[in-house]
Order: structure tokens, then C-alpha cells, then sequence
């Protein structure tokens, strides 16, 4: 697999980030690692505070992705794709019911970003936030820097680069939020890309993108047994945008339990998962969504009823209407005008249109559909009603 060697470098702007660089540089040399205070950077732009970890891997994880499941098949394993878990039952051998039938096994691992099945409630311990990524091509005569560059404030901007056979493109991220909060996510990513070009003058836009993630209420990933599962259903979730190393750990503490190890780390993120900070932050996160809840629905009611042929958007817009009272999500993409509910199928939030992804996203707990209703994330698995 391909990768290259990189300074990691963590620098802040503001009186908050200098604090939260302070905080990270004593973490890091408490747990023993070699990081160190840098004056100088590569960046275009001066910084209050800045720290660097020398050589780290920097990598595509797609290739990883394609390596694990190179040695996955190697193994035996099967891999099937394109198909969506529905649910899992636990009568006698654990069942997990798809789009396409079923399939049973001893144990079964849900690691679906977020849990597809609301056994220990994990939705509502974990926030969901989209940000967003550029690849930047940039004119020979703009450096662009080596290493691997993230801000310690909001809004957050990391830096990397990403070589392929003829160039070295620049890649950019950040500028995330809540998922179904934000009145223009594209406007976000407006703003994210008219920094880069502010920086790196010249620069041509190759792909955009944004992913999706679930911050748990204390910043500790959730990993093990599920709830009521009775021992055969496992989950990961909440790695707060570390999943290439998140994930990892997660898998070698489940490996580890079902197979009868011990891995004593593991142990005390378990118990960090359940202290009374984290309690105390769910508690307040749940009573965001709640009110959430009542605004969006608030706000539907208000929404004029539509009169005559019905509402159509301009291309790539979507609105939500109502219609005998019912919310009712309306969007033009490609030229075909679709309409379905805009009531969210996991827990009934109002959706709103995302104008970067084209999607209709929940604000409640990060669920988003394509402009036909079809689920794209979770943790809601049933499609919106067409309503055509």
C-alpha cells in the first residue's frame, strides 16, 4: 500500500486554539511522545501556536480499505456490497435482515458509522457533523506544504497533500457542522474552498466531497456488546473524525472479546463511556434534539399550504411545503421534480435540503436521503414515502 512519510503539525489562530495546543502538547508528552514545539511552518499564513510530531504515514484510506479486504477474501470471507441491514435478531443464531434476504451467524459486528438499531439508544449519545474536503491543483510556481496540518479551533482547517502519478494535489478540509442545521451547507463549502484560493492563489478545484461523522457526548468512541443483544451483537461508533485510528482500536478490543482476549485499555474507555460528564452531556445534547424537534415541526405548521400545480424548484433547490397538513419535501435535480415526506423515518424530525450533497437531511440525529426518498446514512433504515 502506498503512503508517504509526514510531519503532523497542530496549529492555532486564536486565544482559544493557543489554549487547546497547550492542552495537546502536555497529553502528548505525558502518554511519551515526541512532540515538540515549532516556530516555523510551511503555511502561507502566520500562526500563535504551533506543534509538530515528526514522520507520520499519510495515506489514501481507500487503499487500506482495498488492502483489508484483499486479505479478507484471502482468508475465506465473503464480502457483499450494494445491500442494507434492516435489522438483526438474536433468536438462536443471530439474524441480520437486509434488502435482500438474510443471513445468520454466531456473532455480528454493527459498524455503520452509527448503529442501525436503537437497542442502548447510541443516536442519542452522538452528534452527527458533515464537514468538507477539496483537492486542489496549484500552479507550479505556489509552494504548497509537506506535512499534515490541522487547526485546533472552529472553524477547523487541515492541510495535506495527496500525490498521484503525474502531480501533487493540495487537500483541504473543515468547516464542518451539524448535520440538518445548516440553512446553505453549501455556502460552507464556499467558504472553506474561497480560503484556499485566498491562500494559494491560482488554485484549481479537481473534487469536492464531505463526510459525515458521530462525535460521542465525552469524545470517547463506544465499542463492544450492544444492549440487549445477549452477547452476539457488537457495535463501533462516535469516533469524533479519528476513524482510521478509532476504528482500529475498536476492532482489537471486539476481536479481542469475542475470541476470549483481553485488551486492558479497552477498559478504561469503557468506563470513561459511562462516567457522570458523559451522562451529563447526553442529557444535554437530548434536550437539544428535543427542542429541534419541536421548532422544525413549529416551523412545518407554519409552511403556506400549496395551491394549484404544486411547488417546483429551481435546479439543484428543495423546499419543504405543506400539503393537508403534512410536510411535504420538494426538490429539482437533474430536471425531475420529486416529492416525498419530509417527516425524518427513524424519529419523525422535519427534514431540510442540503444544497452541497442534494440531499434532505434530519437535524435530530444525522439520518439523509437522496432527492427520491432512498436512505444514503443512518441510523434510520426505511425510505420516505413518495408521494408522486
Amino acid at each position: 500500500m502506498p503512503y508517504q512519510h509526514r510531519d503532523a503539525y497542530t496549529f492555532a489562530m486564536t486565544d482559544d486554539g493557543v489554549q487547546q495546543v497547550g492542552s495537546e502538547l502536555s497529553i502528548a508528552r505525558a502518554a511519551g511522545l515526541d512532540v515538540v514545539e515549532a516556530s516555523d511552518t510551511e503555511l502561507p499564513f502566520s500562526t500563535r501556536s504551533t506543534i509538530r510530531l515528526a514522520d507520520q504515514a499519510q495515506f489514501n484510506p481507500m487503499d487500506v480499505m482495498e488492502a483489508l479486504i484483499a486479505d479478507f477474501r484471502a482468508q475465506g470471507g465473503v464480502l457483499i456490497e450494494g445491500l442494507r441491514v434492516r435489522s438483526v435478531s438474536t433468536e438462536n443464531r443471530a439474524t441480520v435482515f437486509t434488502s435482500a434476504g438474510h443471513v445468520r451467524a454466531d456473532r455480528v459486528v454493527l459498524a455503520t458509522g452509527i448503529p442501525v438499531l436503537d437497542r442502548g439508544l447510541y443516536f442519542a449519545k452522538v452528534k452527527a457533523s458533515q464537514s468538507y474536503a477539496a483537492a486542489l491543483r496549484v500552479p507550479a510556481s505556489t509552494p504548497i506544504p509537506r506535512g499534515m496540518y490541522l487547526s485546533a479551533e472552529s472553524p477547523g482547517r487541515s492541510l495535506r497533500t495527496y500525490p498521484t502519478d503525474s502531480e501533487e494535489l493540495l487537500v483541504v478540509g473543515g468547516n464542518g457542522h451539524q448535520v440538518g442545521r445548516e440553512p446553505s451547507p453549501k455556502r460552507r463549502l464556499n467558504e472553506l474552498l474561497d480560503w484556499a484560493a485566498h491562500h494559494f492563489p491560482g488554485t484549481e478545484v479537481t473534487h469536492t466531497w464531505s463526510g459525515e461523522d458521530y462525535r460521542a457526548t465525552n469524545l470517547m468512541p463506544f465499542f463492544g456488546k450492544m444492549p440487549r443483544g445477549r452477547g452476539k451483537i457488537f457495535l463501533a461508533t462516535g469516533y469524533n473524525k479519528w476513524g482510521m485510528t478509532n476504528s482500529i482500536a475498536a476492532s482489537l478490543a471486539i476481536s479481542a472479546e469475542i475470541l476470549g482476549g483481553h485488551v486492558p485499555w479497552a477498559d478504561t474507555i469503557h468506563k470513561r463511556t459511562t462516567s457522570p460528564a458523559g451522562a451529563a452531556a447526553a442529557v444535554a445534547l437530548n434536550a437539544d434534539v428535543a427542542r429541534t424537534l419541536s421548532e422544525s415541526w413549529a416551523k412545518a405548521e407554519l409552511t403556506k399550504p400549496e395551491t394549484g400545480s404544486g411547488t417546483v424548484p429551481a435546479e439543484g433547490e428543495g423546499t419543504v411545503v405543506r400539503k393537508d397538513r403534512k410536510p411535504v419535501a420538494v426538490s429539482t435535480v437533474d430536471g425531475v421534480t420529486c416529492r416525498v415526506s419530509a417527516v425524518c423515518t427513524h424519529l419523525g424530525g422535519i427534514l431540510s435540503w442540503n444544497d452541497a450533497e442534494k440531499s434532505w437531511d434530519c437535524p435530530l440525529h444525522g439520518s439523509r436521503y437522496s432527492p427520491t426518498g432512498e436512505v444514503l446514512q443512518g441510523p434510520t433504515t426505511k425510505n420516505l414515502a413518495v408521494l408522486d
